[in-house]
C-alpha cells in the first residue's frame, strides 16, 4: 500500500537485486539463532528509491557503519528437512 496515496496492490514490477544500497541504520542481535553470531541486520537505503530490512553479510561487527555501500547478494539461510534454504543479504561493497 503506498503510504502517500493509499492505493493498493496498484505497482510496478521493481528489481532491487541489481541495484547498489547503502546502510540506513543497523543492529547486532546477539540473541537470534544465526549461523553467525551475533546477527548483523541492516537496514538498506537503495539508490533511486526504496528500502528493505535483512541480514548483513560478510562484514566484521567492528567495520560496520551506517553509510556503508552495500549490494544484495542470495545466500543460504539454513537447511531443514533436507532441503536448502537461501535468502538475499546484503554484503558490503569492497
Amino acid at each position: 500500500m503506498c503510504i502517500k496515496c493509499q492505493t493498493k496492490d496498484d505497482f510496478e514490477d521493481y528489481k532491487f537485486s541489481d541495484k547498489k544500497g547503502h546502510i540506513f541504520t543497523y543492529t547486532l542481535d546477539y540473541l537470534t539463532p544465526s549461523r553467525e553470531s551475533p546477527a548483523v541486520v541492516g537496514v538498506v537505503d537503495f539508490e533511486g528509491g526504496g528500502r528493505v530490512m535483512c541480514e548483513v553479510t560478510e562484514c566484521e561487527t567492528s567495520k560496520i557503519k551506517i553509510g556503508m555501500p552495500v549490494e544484495m547478494c542470495f545466500r543460504k539461510v539454513g537447511r531443514k528437512g533436507g532441503i536448502h534454504n537461501y535468502f538475499w543479504k546484503a554484503k558490503p561493497i569492497s
